[in-house]
């Protein structure tokens, strides 16, 4: 299904409330322009979409889908299983019916049936899947290197990132978060899921706020914001606009910062708005949306493997490079993606089978005629920093040793 709502609690509700039913999501940001959302609803076969209003003479068009409008014409529904006050689901008369074509393939589902949250064991191409295995939502790229393609993540995925997000920053979750990203932005998980999960408090900033640095940092101190996450530029903005008017944001709250999207820079003002938040840390994510968007995590350059997650810089034969050699980065494990929404040949060029270990590698770019071939050498106790820009090409230089902010 599609979810294309604004940043908001209702996004958020009909997000987990897909995911609870064994179904997936795909989110759909209001503001794309209707080339993009209509390349969207076309390549991931979506029917149905979750929305505030009924499609207009301005919306983009959307000629075999069926729109699910919150919140009018809805009200809560009850079921036995869960106690006859207890309100888990809402829809518009208890029916689908009236939203999904009559030829269309969807099996319209009983609102009310016990077993309506038993999961469906089949992944988006009909394929049987495991249960850890199933699709939790598919986020689209952003097309700069070509048309958007939908990475379908798996609930496994979500996880073990939330487990290493608990383990490397314990208590974390519990933070006052603010949620700033777009709901079709990777990061943007991280934001919603590790903090609801954690049992902390999601704080929604509108979208006038979120775009001017300046009502973003008083929206921070006002809203008691103990966590962010923000796009590295979003971050240096912030930074400026808290140092150039100190006084006026003086009763910031920030512990815990992370960042993510291009390549991480220490600048000055980034300096002096933590020498203004004494004990806040500040973290740097490394991905790309085949692989979540943590992949690594440390200041600069780009870290190491979060939990469960294999990193393999490599050449032109898929194996291993020595250290201080350039190669491609490529990324194993559990954090991968299954692929990309019902493209099985592009799927299959860049999740490879995985030469060091079981399950796939992701390789985004595979030479003609290469060979999977193993090399000796290991990855560990070494942190691949970026030849050029790590977000533009993945092409890595792999040397040892760490780094972090002094």
């Amino acid at each position: 299904m599609g979810v294309r709502l604004p940043r908001s609690p209702e996004a958020v509700a009909a997000m987990l409330g897909i995911m609870s039913t064994g179904a997936a999501y795909v989110p759909i940001d209001p503001a794309d322009p209707p080339e993009r959302t209509g390349h969207v609803i076309a390549t991931a076969g979506i029917e149905v979409i979750v929305t505030t209003d009924a499609p207009s003479p301005a919306s983009p068009p959307m000629p075999s889908v069926s729109a699910l409008t919150l919140p009018e014409g809805c009200h809560p529904v009850t079921s036995p299983r869960y106690g006859p006050d207890t309100s888990y689901l809402t829809a518009p008369d208890l029916t689908l019916a009236g939203l999904i074509p009559a030829e269309s393939a969807i099996v319209i589902p009983d609102l009310l049936a016990p077993d309506l949250y038993e999961p469906d064991f089949h992944d988006p191409d009909g394929e049987l899947a495991a249960e850890d295995d199933l699709a939790a939502y598919t986020v689209f790229t952003s097309g700069s290197t070509g048309a958007p393609k939908g990475a379908v993540m798996t609930h496994a995925a979500l996880v073990n990132l939330l487990h290493w997000h608990e383990r490397v920053r314990p208590g974390g979750g519990r933070l006052r978060t603010a949620q700033l990203c777009a709901l079709s932005f990777d990061f943007a998980f991280h934001e919603i899921f590790s903090t609801l999960c954690g049992g902390g408090t999601l704080v929604i900033a509108d979208d006038e706020t979120r775009h001017s640095p300046f009502a973003l940092a008083g929206f921070l101190r006002d809203e008691r914001i103990e966590r962010v996450f923000a796009p590295v530029t979003l971050l240096e903005h912030l930074a400026r606009a808290v140092t150039e008017v100190p006084d006026d944001f003086s009763g910031l709250r920030l512990r815990e910062v992370v960042t993510t999207g291009e390549q991480l820079r220490i600048t000055r003002p980034l300096r002096d708005l933590f020498r203004r938040l004494p004990g806040a840390r500040l973290h740097n994510h490394y991905g790309a949306t085949e692989f979540q968007d943590a992949t690594t995590s440390a200041v600069t350059p780009i870290g190491r493997p979060i939990d469960g997650v294999q990193v393999h810089v490599v050449d032109e034969h898929l194996a291993e490079v020595a250290p201080g050699a350039v190669g491609e980065l490529c990324v194993a494990g559990a954090g991968l993606a299954r692929g990309y929404l019902r493209q099985p040949d592009l799927t299959a060029g860049k999740f490879v089978p995985n030469p060091f270990g079981p399950g796939r590698l992701y390789a985004p770019v595979i030479w003609p005629g290469a060979a999977p071939t193993v090399s000796l050498s290991t990855w560990a106790g070494r942190t691949p920093s970026s030849r050029r820009t790590a977000y533009g090409s993945r092409r890595a230089r792999s040397r040892p040793g760490s780094s972090g902010i002094p």
